[in-house]
Parts: C-alpha cells; sequence; structure tokens
C-alpha cells in the first residue's frame, strides 16, 4: 500500500507489512488415567506448543477431582514448547471424565478419564484355636490373605505375645493375589492365652487366636538294638553296626553320642530331633588284638540312653600244618635250608594262608 501526501504537489510512500498470531498446538489430545486406587494419585504430561507467528499467553485448568500440578500458566514464543502435568485423585470408587482447558489463540481443550478403585481383604480362616501347647513349646497356623478388590492391596500382619507373626508378615497384592501369614502361639505361662491377628490395607482384617498352655513336655531317648556283639573280627579289619535313636518324648531332643572302649562313632554323633523323629548312629569296631572288647554306647538329652558293645578281636591265621604235629609260622626243620617248606612222615597236606582262607602249598620230601 502507499500513504499520499497533498500540496505543493503532492507526495506518496510505499506501506508493507505482515499480520502475525499466536495458534496453539497441545498433545495428547486425551488422557486416560486408568485404574487408581482412592487416596493415591497419578499424573500425566500435556505438551504445549505455540505453533503460530507471535507469543502464546495463556493458562491451563480443570475441574475436581483432576488439578494442574505444574505448568499452569504459559507465555511461549513462536515454535516453543512448554510441559503442563495434570493430577488425577480419585476420591470415590468408579470412573470419572472432565477436560484440562489450554486458553490462548482460540484455545484447546483436552478430555481425561480414570476411574477410581479400592483393594479389598479377605483372609481365612477368620479364626484359629492353638489348642494346648506345651510352656515354652511352639505351634504354628497358616492365614491366607486375598486381594478380592480392584487396586493393590498393600499392608502388614501384626500380633501381640503370645502370639507372633513369624513369615509373610507384609505383603503388595495385585487384584485376586494371595499371600500366606504365618502366625506363631509361644505360651509362657499356663493356661488360656487369647489375642488377635490383625491385617492392615484395605479396609483391614481381625482374625481371632486362642490357645492353652500346658505343663512343658520333656524330651526322650529310645535306642534300639540295646545291646550288639559284632562277633569276632580280624585284627586291623573293621565291623559296622548301625542304632536308632528316637525322641520318644514331647519336646524337642538335643544331644551327642558318645563311646567307650575301641569302639567309635562313625556317623549320627550330635542330634536335635522333634518328637516321634529317629536318627540312625553307625558305629565302628576295629580290634588291635586277639581279645575280647566291650564298650557303652551313650546317648545325652532327656532322661539320656545307652546301649552295650561287645566284639572278640582274632589274629590272622599264618602257615598251618594239619594232619599231625604244627609247624609255627616263620621256624625251619632242621637240616632244610631257611624258607623251605617240608612234608615230613608225620605231617599231611601243608597249607598257608590269613584267617579261614588257605590254599594247599607245593611240597617236597627230604630223604
Amino acid at each position: 500500500g502507499e500513504v499520499a501526501f497533498t500540496g505543493a504537489g503532492g507526495a506518496t510512500c510505499s506501506l508493507a507489512g505482515e499480520g502475525v498470531a499466536p495458534a496453539i498446538s497441545v498433545t495428547p489430545a486425551s488422557h486416560d488415567f486408568g485404574e487408581t486406587a482412592l487416596g493415591a494419585t497419578a499424573t500425566a504430561t500435556f505438551t504445549v506448543e505455540n505453533t503460530g507467528t507471535a507469543t502464546l499467553a495463556g493458562e491451563a485448568s480443570t475441574e475436581a477431582p483432576f488439578s494442574i500440578a505444574s505448568g499452569a500458566s504459559y507465555s511461549i514464543e513462536p515454535g516453543a514448547q512448554q510441559a503442563v502435568i495434570v493430577q488425577f485423585a480419585p476420591a470415590a470408587l468408579g470412573t470419572v471424565t472432565g477436560e484440562v482447558a489450554f486458553t490462548g489463540a482460540g484455545g484447546a481443550p483436552c478430555s481425561l478419564t480414570g476411574e477410581g478403585v479400592a483393594p479389598a481383604i479377605s483372609v481365612t480362616p477368620a479364626s484359629h484355636d492353638f489348642a494346648e501347647t506345651a510352656v515354652g513349646s511352639t505351634a504354628q497356623a497358616t492365614f491366607t490373605v486375598e486381594n478380592t478388590g480392584s487396586g493393590t492391596l498393600i499392608g502388614e500382619a501384626s500380633a501381640a505375645a503370645p502370639f507372633s507373626v513369624v513369615e509373610g508378615a507384609s505383603y503388595s497384592l495385585g487384584p485376586g493375589a494371595q499371600h500366606q501369614v504365618i502366625v506363631q502361639f509361644q505360651p509362657a505361662a499356663l493356661g488360656e492365652a487369647t489375642g488377635e491377628v490383625q491385617f492392615t490395607g484395605g479396609d483391614g482384617a481381625t482374625c481371632a487366636l486362642t490357645g492353652q498352655g500346658i505343663e512343658g513336655g520333656a524330651p526322650a531317648v529310645s535306642v534300639t538294638p540295646t545291646a550288639y556283639d559284632f562277633g569276632t573280627v580280624t585284627v586291623g579289619e573293621t565291623g559296622e553296626a548301625t542304632f536308632t535313636l528316637t525322641n520318644s518324648g514331647t519336646a524337642t531332643l538335643t544331644g551327642e553320642v558318645t563311646v567307650t572302649g575301641i569302639f567309635a562313632i562313625v556317623s549320627g554323633g550330635t542330634y536335635t530331633l522333634e518328637p516321634n523323629a529317629q536318627q540312625g548312629v553307625v558305629v565302628s569296631f576295629t580290634p588291635t588284638e586277639e581279645t575280647l572288647y566291650s564298650g557303652i554306647l551313650q546317648f545325652s538329652g532327656g532322661d539320656g540312653g545307652r546301649a552295650t558293645l561287645a566284639g572278640a578281636g582274632k589274629e590272622p591265621g599264618g602257615i598251618q600244618c594239619f594232619g599231625g604235629a604244627a609247624m609255627p609260622s616263620g621256624g625251619t626243620t632242621r637240616g632244610l635250608p631257611a624258607g623251605d617248606l617240608a612234608l615230613v612222615a608225620a605231617v599231611g597236606m601243608l597249607f598257608a594262608g590269613l584267617g579261614k582262607k588257605t590254599r594247599p602249598l607245593a611240597s617236597r620230601t627230604i630223604p
């Protein structure tokens, strides 16, 4: 265009210019916060961009249960961006919808959806009776925690003495998931005890506990066999025997095995046995000379127990002569070179060997 000036012949000046304006673009155009537990929050980020040619000034706003966490106002140069964080904090169960409005350059609305959910706790059994339990001993029960709701169930289980939670005290369960909690009863006194185990999360749950403290039990040693004879064992060789130790009492049996004499414990020398449990104890016998042996296998714990041991040692056999006079092992006959074996008229077949295993030896007659 131009501007004209009149008078004295006049004058004209040319004019040029460009109109500019901001333009708003917001991504994403919508957001679904999905399931969010009551009392919890979820966030989403929207990006505001000035796609125009002038400064974009505006604000973002929304209504509960949605809110603007940051970036609510903006002044954005052409081509620049700004993040706006929107928060969802459901106050009630169910699906909720809304929008976040962005002003400036005609504005831009974005739709919002979300669902308020809550976990629900279910515990089975609802109660447990530990019945009669000896003072100083323990009894246990298992409780199953299940999330029957639609959000994550987070919580803890606790109980006061003489009850306690010994396993699975804390849990984080998705919908439909289960978790086991083990509760223990350990009476410290005679008589009835009552209590409860409390489970947090969701609306919480409480299960009743009862038990009866009775006179403490005691371990008892039972050993079989109570006597064992290894028989005759060659000197230097070893015989073994297995004894069965049983806790025939009503409390844990702890102890060790000792043995006297030449006998030795091969395995099972120490033990910790619950009532009615068993353990094998292996004992060995290795005689060192030809004689009779005896010993005692002693078991500690409870009232104790014992088993008697016996055995005989036998020297290994040397050269033996049968059918007449015996020729001592290692001896020589007069008139023969050392190392020769002779069969004389008064002696029958000549044998050599160890113990029960013998074999005929070659022989020759000396005139």
